[in-house]
């Protein structure tokens, strides 16, 4: 198995961001969960800040590296969404995407879908 490359070191002026320091790292997450999280982030040029470096509690991220302007640095889906009663009609139901002309569900008779893959990807979700 490939292992993944170290957390790089802070930039300057950005405290704690590869080594987090122990007992900041105790507090804010379990020890293997700060680890996969910093082994997740290295790759995107990102670092975790640990609770107490922030001036204001909770945890933070920081950049280790230089970002491009409109470099996308991290793309997420959502594990949930709903599309308001006002796009109801003008929205795909599983790419939020807007089309003129959707699918509708035949069961529910409420869901528009963009294409069929779109409404065969929802359906595990929608049923």
């Amino acid at each position: 198995a490939a292992t993944a490359p170290a957390v790089p070191s802070a930039p300057p002026g950005v405290a704690g961001c590869a080594d987090g320091g122990a007992a900041a790292k105790g507090a804010a997450l379990a020890a293997a969960d700060w680890e996969r999280w910093e082994l997740a982030l290295a790759p995107l040029g990102l670092g975790l800040v640990p609770s107490g470096e922030l001036g204001g509690g909770g945890r933070g991220l920081a950049a280790t590296r230089g970002f491009a302007r409109g470099e996308v640095i991290l793309r997420a889906s959502p594990t949930a969404f709903v599309v308001n009663d006002a796009n109801l009609r003008e929205c795909c139901h599983h790419c939020l995407a807007r089309h003129r002309k959707l699918l509708g569900c035949s069961a529910c008779g409420c869901a528009r879908y963009c294409s069929v893959e779109h409404q065969r990807a929802a359906w595990p979700e929608h049923k």
